[in-house]
């Protein structure tokens, strides 16, 4: 194809047209060469082959064509904040001389393809609809990339170890995702990374202390609001560089370094907001808090100024934001109720029936102070995630919330209970156990000083019969699917479905035949048959999802919202 044709390609719809109308060139006539035409520019003049193409915040609506991974010979490709819609093609991905990669602020989705030029300096794909993984081969030859940005996407998965080999990276920008497990220690080792965004994802475990050596360049970490535990390390006091530490909005604990409460910490953000200054005063901010409020402590953003928790109410995490942890076991089980969508519950629950005491509830067993000391609600069909307030039961030995659809992380403020029994298995629960909860003593974890994470649940891509490890069998690896955390066989539940008594999987060899009466699936099927003939058959499921409880009082409230302007400056890079 010649390259006029190749570029019309980008404009060929009915939108496309109508911009191209307004620019130089984009047509094929003859009269316009490629490197004339609006945003292209060619080496050699007029006659050489398209080495860029710019047209940033050009309200162009389309795709991308795949058909640009013929120009070989370009280097920058610039179409950020436009309307660019569809999955970025491999032979884009696969252009061999590219430099810049610049598609922020589009709408491109489907996953993240292989970007193979090793002249690859900036790849810009922030604020998009990306999803599915990072390939753990990405960043392999990588060597010369300075600017990875894949900030406010939905990608998945973990932090693949191959984003090392990017030794030139000045810029990780990873935040607002989805991405989970722990932060690699090998992070530390980018030598010229100055500028470190993971926040708003669900990675868990400790901040590494190896993040920052001696040698580093940080300026700026980010990890707030994800679901780390651990401490602080101290030798991030030593980073004679960093100028902004978020790690508020975590699950993190003890203290800060008191030598890393410094005046330039932060400054900026409160720098920023004037009108904050004249609320409360430019002397009155405190530096260890502009960081995290400590533990008893809350505030709308995590950080100064700091209100104390409330009568009734525990924080045992720094820089906690918005509210405190209810100690109450009846306002526990009632957020805990919601958010399972306990109204919808299978198994003849009495929960909030007139009359019936807590400590009288399906599954709820008190002992002789009315102190919850056990739940269990196997089976039962509790839907959404488990809240984290569940933890703050202070004598609740056995949790049984075994096969339901229970979605999302396993909150690690479970390990605040004194569990002796732990069974989460055969729900959907995703990403990794968190490494808090893999060190408490149940389901005989601890014996013999010996802690493992599978004695919890199997992790993803493993089973076991039971959905833990023990002394009886250790969780296996699975060949295909095993896609939650504890299961217990490697038949994936994300492609199964269920009609007339089966149980299917996307594979052939995975299946499994419910036993049903051949009289009830006779029945069913002339059932469908009659009401097929009536009319469409549809079904609509509507997850109820409660509003969040709030620990705070409207009085609170009004005295947050003063300060609400804070909420939303620190999250705009």
């Amino acid at each position: 194809m010649k390259q006029e044709e190749i570029l019309v390609k980008l404009v060929e719809g009915k939108d496309g047209q109508k911009w191209a109308t307004n620019a130089y060139g984009w047509s094929l006539d003859g009269t316009v060469s490629a490197c004339d035409f609006t945003g292209v520019d060619c080496e050699w003049g007029d006659h050489g082959s398209v080495t860029s193409i710019k047209l940033p915040g050009q309200n162009i609506v389309s795709t991308l064509p795949s058909e640009f991974g013929q120009l070989t010979e370009l280097k920058e490709l610039d179409l950020s904040g436009n309307f660019l819609f569809g999955s970025i093609p491999p032979e884009v991905a696969g252009l061999p001389k590219l430099v810049v990669f610049r598609m922020s602020n589009n709408q491109l989705s489907g996953p993240l393809p292989l970007f193979t030029s090793t002249s690859l300096k900036e790849l810009d794909l922030e604020n998009n609809l990306l999803s599915g993984t990072i390939s753990n081969t990405l960043g392999i030859g990588l060597t010369s990339m300075t600017n990875f940005n894949l900030n406010h996407n939905h990608l998945s998965g973990t932090l693949p170890l191959s984003i090392m080999e990017m030794t030139s990276l000045q810029y990780l920008q990873l935040s607002e995702n989805g991405l989970h497990g722990t932060l690699p220690a090998t992070l530390g080792r980018l030598s010229n990374l100055e500028y470190l965004y993971l926040n708003n994802n669900n990675f868990v475990g400790e901040i590494p202390k190896d993040l920052t050596p001696s040698s580093t360049k940080l300026a700026e970490i980010w990890l707030q609001d994800n679901l780390l535990s651990g401490t602080v390390p101290a030798n991030f006091a030593t980073v004679a560089t960093l100028k902004e530490l978020y790690v508020d909005g975590n699950k993190l604990t003890g203290t800060l370094p008191t030598d890393l409460c410094k005046e330039a910490i932060n400054a900026d953000f409160y720098d920023y907001n004037p009108s904050f200054y004249q609320t409360h005063g430019r002397n009155a901010r405190d530096f260890c808090e502009s960081i995290a409020c400590p533990k008893g402590f809350y505030s709308i953003e995590g950080i100064w100024p700091c209100d104390p928790c409330p009568n009734g109410y525990t924080n045992p995490y720094v820089g906690r934001e918005l509210s405190c942890f209810p100690t109450d076991s009846s306002f526990i089980l009632e957020k805990f109720y919601n958010d399972t969508d306990g109204a919808n519950w299978i198994g003849g629950s009495n929960w909030y029936h007139d009359g019936v005491s807590v400590c009288d509830f399906h599954g709820i067993t008190c002992d002789d102070m009315d102190q919850v000391i056990s739940i269990e609600l196997s089976g039962m069909g509790l839907k959404g995630t488990i809240p984290e307030v569940l933890g703050f039961l202070p004598h609740l030995g056995v949790l049984d919330l075994s096969d339901n659809e229970l979605e999302g992380y396993v909150p690690s403020d479970l390990a605040f209970a004194p569990l002796n029994r732990l069974n989460l298995t055969g729900n959907r629960l995703t990403g990794v156990v968190p490494p808090k909860l893999c060190m408490i003593r149940a389901n005989g974890n601890g014996n013999g000083e010996i802690y493992e994470c599978d004695n919890i649940l199997c992790a993803e891509g493993t089973y076991s019969d039971t959905g833990i490890a023990s002394i009886t069998g250790q969780c296996k690896t699975c060949a295909e699917g095993a896609d939650f955390l504890g299961r217990r066989s490697c038949v994936s539940l994300k492609s199964t479905g269920s009609f007339s008594g089966v149980l299917w999987s996307s594979s052939t060899s995975q299946q499994a035949v419910m036993k049903v009466p051949s009289y009830v699936l006779i029945v069913l099927t002339l059932f469908v048959s009659v009401i097929g003939l009536v009319g469409s058959v549809y079904l609509y499921v509507q997850r109820k999802r409660k509003e969040q409880i709030q620990a705070v009082s409207k009085e609170e409230e009004l005295s947050l919202a003063d300060d609400s302007a804070l909420w939303f400056s620190r999250r705009i890079l």
